[in-house]
């Protein structure tokens, strides 16, 4: 077997913060010609996907992007990049309220929720049926594919699949982001001013979530035991 090459990080870019500030501030996304597109769900809600349109015979790339990123992630282009050089068409999802517009429901999206990654699998399955169907899914959206890749087993249509940076265990990875150190204070600050945010302007549409719990959020546990669990269906955030 093949094994691939051994990941060596620049010099002068040697630890985890570092690469992942350097990435997040510094590394601009390329430009990409893409397409927007909007499905409306079964469910009465609505995804926005970007396009990367290609030959229909052409190996098609799905892309899911991590905690409150979206289509428009550098590394999401990163990825489509590579696809569009390779002659590859692309499709990358937004998680629902992470296109720019709220979701007309109270749901969102979280990392066990795979039902969107198999609309958008059954969905470029019938466009192009012979076409090879491959996924890339980084942090959260990572998780999203290998899950999705279990509850499939061997009927899973698609060719590859790679999940990239993936948290597999959530509950070790919320205590790192809720730990007592500067780095993860700025990380946990950066996800829970938009987590927060958007789920307070719900509060107002939906009397279910308390705006009060939500706005004492401190950190990413108490973000899901306030709004994650009990908006789908788990019993707190240790059932998460």
């Amino acid at each position: 077997m093949l094994l691939p090459p051994r990941f060596e990080p620049l010099r002068w870019l040697r630890g985890p913060h570092g690469q992942t500030g350097f990435g997040t501030l510094l590394r601009r996304g390329p430009r990409l010609a893409l397409r927007r597109e909007r499905w409306d769900l079964s469910d009465g809600d609505f995804l926005d996907v970007e396009r990367l349109d290609g030959s229909p015979d052409a190996p098609l790339l799905i892309v899911l992007h991590g905690l409150e990123g979206s289509a428009s992630s550098h590394y999401v282009r990163g990825l489509l990049a590579r696809a569009r050089d390779r002659g590859w068409r692309g499709m990358a999802l937004n998680f629902r309220s992470c296109s720019g517009e709220a979701n007309r429901l109270l749901r969102s999206y979280h990392s066990g929720e795979t039902g969107d990654l198999g609309e958008a699998v059954r969905r470029a399955r019938s466009e192009s049926p012979r076409a090879p169907l491959l996924l890339a899914g980084c942090s959260l959206g990572g998780n999203v594919v290998v899950k999705w890749l279990g509850e499939q087993g061997d009927a899973a249509s698609v060719q590859a699949a790679v999940g990239l940076s993936v948290p597999f265990d959530l509950k070790l990875c919320a205590h790192a982001l809720d730990a007592r150190d500067a780095m993860a204070f700025v990380y946990r600050t950066r996800f829970l001013r938009t987590l927060k945010r958007k789920a307070l302007e719900k509060a107002d549409r939906f009397p279910q979530l308390d705006p009060s719990r939500v706005g004492a959020a401190r950190t990413l546990f108490e973000f899901d035991e306030a709004v994650t669990a009990p908006v789908h269906g788990f019993s707190g955030a240790e059932d998460y």
